[in-house]
């Protein structure tokens, strides 16, 4: 490939709809000006690049037919504006596709026609990257054909490795989960003494709460009791809650029409207490954990009965009320369809316009009472032993799918239905055992979650564990690669642990458990607090002669102390400015 001209090959929109209509990809930015590149690039055939989601060779090319991406590694010794410059080209469709260049927290879309040079110069932090090229097919009916692509300014690494993934992950921690602010305090002298402290993540990192009645909440327990000990380490090491059994259909009306939310509320009201970010798990999911006249409804509705189907959607409508309505406005998240592809029979039984409307009618519902619920489709077998499953297969699996393209295009084709989808859910319950064929693998896992993250979606890890018989040791190797991987990848925003106490924790994944049963910290839960501490920011500083201070720090909600006075504020991506009061 020869140098790129500035501006060459840019398909510049001054609008959010491209020249056929299609609307532009939310999340994604519009071309700039690259930089005019000096020397010979580094090239890569698309048929050779590290990692391809989806698709087949042409040649040299690599031809993706369907949503999905190919990508590679970049190595930079010191900060630098790198340019990429893909070569590409739409193979036929009745409109032309969308290609998203991704790296870092950059993304850059472009519309695909002929074969030819898409350049974009992006301003890179030192360290391990990922590049993503996407292929974003909307509507179109064609294929995007990836020649090569040609980097200026960075080295590639060209190895779909687990040291690259992990790499590629810490350098996005340090880097797009941290910002840098400046604090004008207004009533503090020059020279007078700042501590910051970091109080709670904006990211989140979260707990279940077990049961389905108050074991662990008791209100004034005293320190030294189960219920304190157990209050005081989720404060200390989580800033994100949610029932694990008590928001399931079997505890909350097990007895038509006769709810029974109190452990829920009470789950709720102390999360609003202490200032948690609190989400919902399970508005439907079809196991035993269902009250016996569903399953009922349900089992009858299936092989026919018409009258079956409309008293369950009346039923479903039902709980959304007191489920969403009546309580949205107490969390975030909620898993609206819990497991769909593995458990299938809502979703076969309902079709895709009723599910659309379940989703809609839970947005709606906490819009109603001035929530935001994000309604979440929730899956296991994501991020190790994928196999593809499709809507209407029955909850069999076929060939494996180690990007999980099954669950990418589950979700996008509830999107393509109007669904209001507010996030995607991923479960990872990590088998170490040796011998498997889909070992723990970082390399599988980010390949997973960059496809996830494609879709411009949240993606929350929302139940990890470590599954039976993993030594210690692995169990804190599990842990810790993947809350690398969750947390360094553009888009995901949170993890959630499934347990973190050996006095309460289901014996199927026992092993990653943070504290032993006497409350000793374990291998793992060493683990847990040495990233903690990594991804803390504490620090002290003095009023410069301008009345400010400078602060590089992760994003959150930050303590100040100054001049014997407790202030706040919330450092958010993309504002540099903040004004305190000391007065």
């Amino acid at each position: 490939m020869g140098c790129i001209t500035p501006g060459s090959g840019n398909d510049r929109l001054d609008s959010s709809h491209g020249r056929n209509g299609t609307v532009w990809p939310e999340g994604v930015s519009r071309p700039g000006q690259p930089v005019a590149p000096s020397g010979a690039p580094t090239v890569v055939d698309g048929a050779r690049l590290a990692v391809r989601s989806t698709g087949h060779a042409d040649a040299a090319a690599w031809v993706l037919d369907g949503n999905g991406y190919v990508g590679t590694y970049l190595r930079l010794d010191a900060p630098a504006a790198v340019t990429v410059s893909v070569r590409a080209r739409d193979t036929g469709g009745a409109c032309r596709p969308f290609m998203a260049v991704a790296v870092g927290d950059a993304r850059v879309g472009f519309e695909i026609g002929p074969d030819r040079d898409y350049p974009e110069t992006i301003n890179l932090p030192a360290g391990t990257h990922f590049l993503r090229i996407d292929f974003l097919r909307s509507a179109c009916s064609g294929t995007l054909a990836v020649g090569a692509v040609s980097v200026w300014g960075a080295a590639i690494a060209n190895d779909n490795s687990d040291e690259n993934a992990l790499a590629a992950a810490d350098s996005f921690i340090a880097n797009y989960r941290r910002g840098h602010a400046r604090l004008r305090i207004d009533g503090a002298a020059p020279g007078t003494p700042v501590h910051l402290h970091l109080k709670r993540h904006a990211f989140h990192f979260g707990a279940n709460i077990p049961g389905t009645s108050n074991r662990f909440l008791v209100e004034g327990a005293p320190a030294d009791s189960e219920a304190g000990r157990f209050q005081r380490f989720l404060l200390d090491h989580f800033n994100t809650i949610v029932p694990s059994n008590a928001g399931k259909w079997l505890y909350n009306e097990a007895v038509r029409n006769f709810v029974t939310m109190e452990y829920v509320d009470l789950i709720q009201r102390w999360g609003a207490r202490h200032g948690l970010y609190t989400r919902m798990h399970t508005l439907l999911w079809d196991t035993e954990q269902q009250p016996l006249w569903v399953l009922d409804l349900l089992g009858a509705a299936t092989i026919g009965d018409v009258g079956a189907k409309e008293d369950l959607s009346r039923a479903i409508m039902r709980r959304i009320r007191y489920y969403v309505r009546d309580r949205g406005d107490m969390y975030q998240e909620l898993d609206v369809f819990n497991e769909p592809l593995h458990h299938p029979r809502y979703l076969e039984l309902l079709g895709p316009a009723d599910v659309r409307d379940v989703y809609n009618q839970v947005s709606r519902s906490s819009a109603d009472v001035g929530g935001a619920v994000r309604g979440y489709v929730n899956e296991y077998n994501v991020l190790q032993s994928s196999r593809a499953l499709v809507w209407g297969g029955g909850g069999k699996e076929g060939a494996p799918d180690p990007f999980a393209n099954w669950y990418r295009r589950h979700v996008e084709a509830l999107r393509g239905e109007g669904a209001e989808i507010g996030g995607i859910g991923v479960q990872y319950y990590a088998d170490a055992r040796a011998g498997i064929d889909s070992p723990h693998s970082p390399a599988r896992i980010y390949n997973v979650l960059q496809n996830l993250s494609a879709v411009g979606l949240p993606v929350t890890l929302t139940e990890f564990g470590v599954q039976h018989g993993a030594s210690p040791a692995d169990a804190a190797r599990i842990l810790d690669d993947t809350m690398r991987l969750v947390f360094g990848t553009p888009g995901a925003n949170g993890f959630v642990m499934f347990g973190f106490w050996a006095g309460a924790i289901w014996d199927f994944a026992p092993e990653a458990v943070l504290v032993d049963k006497d409350w000793k910290p374990t291998v793992p839960g060493a683990r847990y607090d040495g990233l903690l501490s990594a991804w803390s920011t504490d620090v002290s500083s003095v009023v410069g002669p301008d009345g400010t201070i400078e602060l590089t720090g992760f994003y959150g909600d930050y303590a100040v102390e100054v001049g014997g006075k407790a202030l706040a504020f919330w450092l958010v991506k993309g504002q540099t400015e903040y004004a305190l009061s000391a007065r």
